[in-house]
Order: structure tokens, then C-alpha cells, then sequence
């Protein structure tokens, strides 16, 4: 047996036109059968049975998830309705007589609520904990903020609480939002600007997601026919007395809406499970429903526990949408537990990767780096080698170049010799044939072989002059 709780309105009294007009038809038959009463005796009279129409007709702000209720009568989950309102109302009211009647009230304690005995889901529904004090929304907005810690060890042993849009004159109320978690923040724009009619399932999620699994389309629709019903009291009294009344807002058309804004960030604890859809674009869509599923490691007396948050801007009791509102109301530990499993093995396996593809690529970058230090180490010993061989050609050029210079200074030398001594044998020719013209007394022969190898000597290096150039 899964027991769900219903956290609902205070109970306002609500009387039915027809009743005010039978009424009204009363009271001018009684002036008529009695012309002589007074207007104060009229008007105590009407006080009289408009106390007795409250007391008949009790009704707070619509709650739609009673429709659904009737539609699971038959299986093994159980509704229970609460206010929390009337309820301490009721303690309080009865704890003043304990001592008179000597009677015992159990009162609506933490501990009642928040038990895994008496508790599977707890369901909050649309508005009762905006903080409006008429609906007795003030109440419950305290009691689960100066309780959250009762809540929040409700959900690690396998609790699950799902918050319906909780908002005031259009606009989403962040105090109620961050009563189960600091880090969310709701959009400031109006609710009433918006259309609203239409979301989209976070498709990554939807297949193994147990608040997503079996629908089968992406959109999630607003089914309007459950939405006929009033979804205000038609007439509210004061709390001080039974006139005058309020006459709440409903706006009927307005209403017929699937969601009302969004959340614009949230912590990564959480999960985007549906997102605005319609005309927004997928770059601008919005989560309308959060889900945080919270594990509780074993220990040596207990197994490991899994509970979830599911806060969304929607209201899911009027949304018509059977298959959400069913997947919803039958999630469990071990639907949960079984996701968990499998997103953390998931989890687990992409770790795995991105570490393996994080050390192929350490491996690549290191053969990389390898590969250029080498190529720089060839490059550098091909430069080496490059630098060598040039220094070597310019080595070998300049003792070349002083094999020149040496050759050339020897031949300098030698040539120099040549013309000197080629000189002074022409010199000694000269003064033998000056002697001879003076005393005639050399051999003709001897004076004939002087002149050819003076002529030679004159040629040979006139010749060479030449070629020197």
C-alpha cells in the first residue's frame, strides 16, 4: 500500500447561488408574513441561517487531485487529505479543553507526517504554501519551513515530495521554492503574460527517467477538460466575521494554463525534467520541473534508501496528463533506486572513457611531443652537420687560398731569380762584347753563341711576361 498525503487548502465556506437566492426568496416571505419586524431582528434572523449555509457547504481552493483519486480506488494507493490549517486549528482548539474533558487529541506533529510508516508521497498542492493567509497557506508555508530538517531525513530514508506551482498575483513565490533547496531561483516574469500550455520532456532522460517512462510523446499537453471546475471558492467570509465577503478571483480562461513560469538556475543536484515548450525555441526553453533523487548509503542495520524532490511550476493535478500523473503517483524507492543504480554505472562507464580518451590523449600528446623533439634533434644535428660542412668548405677554401698565396709567392720568387740572373748574364754578355769592340781578342764562335742565349734569354722572357699578362 503506497500512502500519499494531499497538503490542501483550510477549509472556506463556500455557498452555492441557489442557496443564497432560496435565502434571500426566505427572508422577503418572512417580511411579508411578518411586516413588523425590525431591521435588527432581519438581520439576525439572516445572520442565523447564513451560519447554518457555512457550516453546510466547507470548501477551499480547488484541490484537482481528488478528481484523480476516484480514478484509483481500486488499487493499493491511499489518499488522505490534509490542511495543515485546520488541523492545528483543531489541536489548538481541542488542547484548551484537555484539561476540562480530560480527552486526548494527537496533534498533527512532524512525526506524524514525516514517518516512512504512514508516509510515501507527500503531495503539495498548487499554492497551498504561497503564504496567503485567507487559505490558510501562511500555516503551511511555516510548517514545512521550520520542519524541513524532519522533512529533508524523511526523504533520505525513501520519502518523495512533489511541489505543485506555488505562486501569488501571477508571479511564482521563491520562499516556497527555497524551503526545500537554497539554490533554486524562479523567473520574475509573469505567469499571466505567458501561454503556458505546452511542455517538452528533457529527451535525454525520458527513456530510463521513472517520472518520464512510457510517454511515448516528446510534447507533454494541456488537457483542459479537467480543468471545468472552479478553481477558487465563489464566496469567501471573513475571518473576523461572517460579513462582508470576498469575492475571490478566479478567471476561468486564465487558468487553463499547464505551467506558470519557470526556473530560471538550480544547483546540478538537480535534474531538468521537463522543459517550456511551444513557442519558445529550444536555445531559450526553461525547466518547469526539477527532480533531485537523494541516496542514503547502507549501513550495518539498514539498506541504502532512495527519496527525490520533484518541485515543478506546473500544476500537475489539472494537467490531464494520466500517464505523468501515474508515473508519479506509483514512483517508489525501487523505481528510484534502479535509476540511481544505473545513472551512477553510467556514470561510472563515462568516467571510465574519459579517462581512457584522457590517457590516449596524454599518450598521443607524449608521442607527439616525442616525434617534434626528435624531428627539432635531427633538425638540429642535420644544422650541426650543415654548419660543418660549410666551415669545413670555408676551411678548406682559405688553406687553398694560402696554397695560392704560397704557390704564387714562389713563383714571384722564382721569376724575380729568373729576371735577375737573366740580367746579369746579360750584363756579363754586355761587358764581354764592350770588351771585345775595345780589344778585339774573343773567339767569334764564343761571341756568336753569347748573342743566341742572350736572344734566347730575351724571348723566354718576353714570353712569360706574356702569358703573366
Amino acid at each position: 500500500m503506497t500512502n500519499i498525503k494531499i497538503i490542501c487548502d483550510r477549509n472556506i465556506p463556500e455557498i452555492p447561488e441557489s442557496d443564497l437566492k432560496n435565502l434571500e426568496n426566505d427572508l422577503k416571505n418572512l417580511e411579508k408574513t411578518d411586516p413588523h419586524l425590525t431591521e435588527s431582528e432581519k438581520e439576525t434572523i439572516k445572520d442565523s441561517k447564513m451560519k447554518v449555509l457555512y457550516h453546510q457547504y466547507q470548501k477551499g481552493r480547488t484541490c484537482f487531485w481528488r478528481k484523480i483519486k476516484k480514478s484509483y480506488t481500486k488499487t493499493d494507493l491511499n489518499f488522505d487529505f490534509i490542511s495543515i490549517a485546520d488541523t492545528l486549528s483543531k489541536y489548538f482548539k481541542e488542547d484548551a479543553t484537555l484539561v476540562e474533558t480530560s480527552t486526548k487529541f494527537t496533534p498533527f506533529l512532524p512525526t506524524e507526517l514525516f514517518s516512512r510508516e504512514k508516509t510515501d508521497i507527500i503531495i503539495i498542492n498548487w499554492d497551498a504554501i504561497n503564504n496567503d493567509s485567507i487559505y490558510g497557506s501562511d500555516k503551511a508555508f511555516q510548517f514545512f519551513n521550520n520542519y524541513k530538517s524532519a522533512l529533508n531525513e524523511w526523504v533520505k530514508i525513501g520519502g518523495i515530495l512533489i511541489l505543485e506551482s506555488q505562486s501569488v498575483a501571477w508571479n511564482l513565490v521563491q520562499d516556497s521554492y527555497n524551503i526545500f533547496d537554497q539554490s533554486i531561483v524562479t523567473s520574475t516574469r509573469q505567469g499571466k503574460d505567458l501561454k503556458g500550455i505546452t511542455g517538452l520532456v528533457n529527451e535525454e532522460l525520458a527513456e530510463f527517467y521513472p517520472i518520464l517512462c512510457g510517454i511515448k510523446d516528446k510534447n507533454i499537453e494541456l488537457i483542459n477538460k479537467i480543468q471545468d471546475d472552479h478553481w477558487f471558492p465563489k464566496v469567501v467570509p471573513d475571518e473576523l466575521s461572517v460579513h462582508p465577503f470576498i469575492q475571490a478571483c478566479d478567471h476561468k480562461e486564465d487558468r487553463k494554463r499547464l505551467y506558470m513560469s519557470w526556473f530560471e538556475s538550480c544547483s546540478d543536484q538537480w535534474d531538468p525534467i521537463i522543459f517550456t515548450g511551444g513557442d519558445y525555441p529550444h536555445h531559450d526553453r526553461k525547466p518547469i520541473m526539477l527532480c533531485k533523487i537523494v541516496e542514503t548509503p547502507p549501513t550495518k542495520v539498514s539498506d541504502s534508501h532512495y527519496g527525490a524532490y520533484i518541485l515543478t511550476t506546473m500544476y500537475l493535478g489539472s494537467s490531464g496528463n494520466k500517464k505523468l500523473i501515474e508515473n508519479l503517483l506509483t514512483l517508489n524507492e525501487d523505481k528510484l533506486g534502479k535509476y540511481y543504480k544505473k545513472r551512477e554505472m553510467d556514470n561510472q562507464i563515462n568516467e571510465a572513457r574519459i579517462l581512457k580518451e584522457q590517457e590516449d590523449a596524454r599518450i598521443l600528446k607524449e608521442q607527439e611531443d616525442a616525434r617534434i623533439l626528435k624531428e627539432q634533434e635531427d633538425a638540429r644535428i642535420l644544422k650541426e652537420q650543415e654548419d660543418a660542412r660549410i666551415l669545413k668548405e670555408q676551411e678548406d677554401a682559405r688553406i687553398l687560398k694560402e696554397r695560392e698565396l704560397q704557390m704564387l709567392k714562389i713563383a714571384t720568387k722564382r721569376r724575380n731569380n729568373i729576371y735577375f740572373w737573366s740580367g746579369f748574364f746579360l750584363l756579363i754578355v754586355i761587358i764581354i762584347i764592350v770588351f771585345y769592340e775595345l780589344y778585339g781578342k774573343i773567339n767569334d764562335g764564343i761571341l756568336a753563341a753569347l748573342i743566341t742565349i742572350s736572344a734566347t734569354i730575351m724571348v723566354a722572357i718576353a714570353d712569360r711576361k706574356r702569358k703573366e699578362g
